[in-house]
């Protein structure tokens, strides 16, 4: 319900506490009402029907500006003459508790002509529409404290949209902004509405038209997840693809994460403002992943991504298009890719309708592997919606899928500069959050005869990250005296 005081609820004020956040027990709940200074003002045990549950509401037995809680509770469907099973906002029998006539009074105004206004444009700017509030029915001395919202959000209202009306001010003119989308979502009719206690809520449409935006780039796929690991998921990620030659903006793009428990979603990743390399990828996830390109600010830092049977999914709009809990059935943005996987559950045949229908859930258990592999489409692309491709693989994040990062004890490519007296050396291919060995040998590199130098670990201060696997390492001055005793040495990486 929209909050404030309609029609639709018996003209009963209606208040929005939480999204998803009240849960009330079957054993028993007590509800409290507190007033600004947290004083009870009134409390009641609700009854324990644990063992009489049904799908509708229970019901004070007697209601009404006479209500009394201690004549006790019954169900709704009884208590109700055409037996319905709950009427939020009325007596039982579909009588108002009171009625509310008086009705907030709302116009929408051009700001520079202070005219009423139908339309405007998305990039008008911020207050170019100002909406006007009036209580026609407020008495002297009254203040009426009201809020005004928008269903869309295409039209917002700066500072939560909070105001008054009294004396001083007995009509209110709140400026109101357009909100200009970074993607093509054509003109659409934004309504406003103004609620208050005690008052009907006022409402307006205006029609908001696209300034035509350059379209979004679609031509890219999720191209790998890893959703599980040993211990607490501290590696998770969703890869990106670009199937194009060229670099791309990620303007107007939303990762959306999806539960396969009530098939909805729990967690986004807004991509505006970032690029992708041309035939590239761009990793999403937690911050110790190799080559992450966007740790979402709102993403916790273990156990992000659920392990399935769950789906990511890429979506053209805006992050508020995909609210927590909105069912993916209700979603009406475009799709440009998804996956729905799994760690060996049972598959979501509904989240595959609404995400692929035709195609397969990926099991990243494939390999019993499912905490240290991923599942990834190998080679990397292919068509977008399609998951014949997929396989479960080491984990690949910004490099090739298919392929493996150096194990532990393998070679990687090391080159040295010497600016100054400074010894840098540049290697590729290490893992973020590891300690490796460097060592030595005079012979050409026989296993047997490396003899440790140093160590030190990606996360040192004299460590710098450069991107892409690659790391700087300024060395200590032992490693140059070692250097130009030895200067036909061969060195390696390793985990000591």
């Amino acid at each position: 319900a929209n909050p404030g005081t309609t029609s639709a609820f018996g003209t009963a004020e209606v208040q929005v506490s939480s999204n998803n956040g009240l849960y009330l027990n079957q054993g028993g709940d007590v509800l409290r009402i507190l007033n600004a200074l947290s004083e009870e003002v009134f409390v009641v045990a609700l009854p324990d029907i644990t063992d009489s549950r049904s799908d509708g509401s229970v019901n004070l037995n007697s209601e009404g500006p006479s209500g009394d809680p201690s004549l006790g509770y019954g169900r709704h469907v009884t208590l109700s003459p055409t037996d319905d099973p709950f009427s939020p906002g009325t007596q039982a029998g579909g009588e108002p508790f009171c009625t509310v006539t008086d009705e907030l009074s709302l116009t929408l105004l051009d700001a520079d002509t202070l005219t009423p206004i139908a339309t405007i444009p998305e990039n008008a700017g911020g207050g170019s529409v100002i909406a006007r509030i009036e209580a026609p029915a407020r008495e002297d001395g009254e203040t009426v404290v009201f809020q005004i919202s928008s269903t869309l959000g295409d039209v917002v209202a700066p500072g939560g949209g909070l105001g008054l009306l009294d004396d001083a001010g007995p009509v209110a003119e709140f400026p109101l902004d357009p909100v200009d989308n970074l993607f093509p979502d054509g003109d659409r009719t934004e309504r406003i509405s103004v609620s208050a206690s005690s008052y009907l809520n006022g409402t307006a449409t205006i029609e908001v038209t696209d300034d035509g935006d350059a379209e979004t780039f679609t031509d890219l796929v999720i191209n790998e997840v890893d959703a599980d690991q040993t211990g607490l998921d501290e590696q998770e990620f969703v890869e990106l693809f670009n199937l194009s030659d060229e670099e791309q903006s990620l303007d107007g793009l939303v990762l959306v994460l999806i539960n396969g428990n009530g098939d909805r979603v729990y967690r986004v990743a807004d991509l505006t403002g970032s690029t992708i390399a041309a035939n590239g990828y761009f990793v999403v996830g937690l911050s110790t992943v190799p080559n992450v390109d966007l740790v979402p600010f709102d993403w916790p830092p273990d156990n992000a991504i659920q392990n399935g049977a769950d789906a990511a999914a890429l979506y053209q709009g805006a992050v508020g298009d995909f609210p927590e809990g909105l069912e993916v059935g209700a979603i009406t943005n475009l799709l440009i890719d998804a996956v729905v996987y799994d760690t060996s559950d049972d598959d979501d045949f509904a989240l595959l309708e609404a995400l692929t229908p035709g195609e397969t859930q990926i099991d990243e258990n494939g390999n019993n592997a499912r905490e240290t592999e991923s599942i990834q489409r190998v080679p990397d692309g292919g068509a977008a919606l399609e998951t014949s491709s997929y396989t479960t693989n080491l984990p690949t994040p910004g490099i090739a899928n298919g392929t493996s990062a150096p194990t532990d004890e393998a070679l990687v490519d090391i080159s040295f500069d010497f600016p100054g007296e400074l010894v840098m050396a540049i290697a590729t291919g290490l893992k973020v959050g590891v300690t490796y060995a460097l060592e030595a040998s005079s012979d050409g590199g026989n296993d047997e005869t490396f003899a440790p130098v140093g160590s030190f670990t990606t996360a040192d201060p004299n460590v710098t990250d450069l991107g892409g696997g690659r790391f700087e390492i300024q060395m200590a001055d032992s490693f140059l005296a070692d250097l130009v005793a030895n200067p036909r040495q061969i060195y390696r990486l390793s985990r000591p």
